[in-house]
């Protein structure tokens, strides 16, 4: 290195990531069902928000609703970027049924609607 200043030579002992970030993810547009997200989209948004952890998309089960495990939870999305969809479809004792063997975490399922309690989905 050509830095004459020692503390640069050094560097800060941290560690450096680079993100790319994509379109706003706004609640008035979603509301409206205007700019909705794709799948993968708002998977990594809302997983990110719900866990403060980092997305994995290679984990991702569109067909399942399968978007991520953090160290505490393990998250599902029920949803498609249609509007008529999104009017028609919720979350039942029926869909709950259908999701993979439980693991032990919380499990944190987002659905346009729900017809069960909080503890159904366990």
């Amino acid at each position: 290195m050509t830095a004459k200043n020692e503390n640069f030579k050094k560097g800060t002992g941290g560690t450096f990531s680079y993100f790319e970030l994509g379109e706003t993810i706004e609640m008035e547009s979603l509301l409206r069902g205007k700019n909705l997200p794709s799948f993968s989209e708002f998977a990594q948004y809302l997983f990110y928000t719900a866990t403060g952890e980092e997305f994995n998309e290679k984990l991702v089960n569109e067909k399942t609703g399968f978007i991520g495990e953090s160290k505490n939870h393990e998250v599902y999305l029920i949803y498609k970027s249609n509007v008529k969809w999104l009017k028609r479809n919720t979350l039942t004792l029926k869909g709950c049924q259908k999701l993979p063997k439980f693991k032990n975490k919380q499990r944190l399922v987002f659905a346009p609607c729900k017809y069960v309690d909080d503890h159904t989905c366990l």
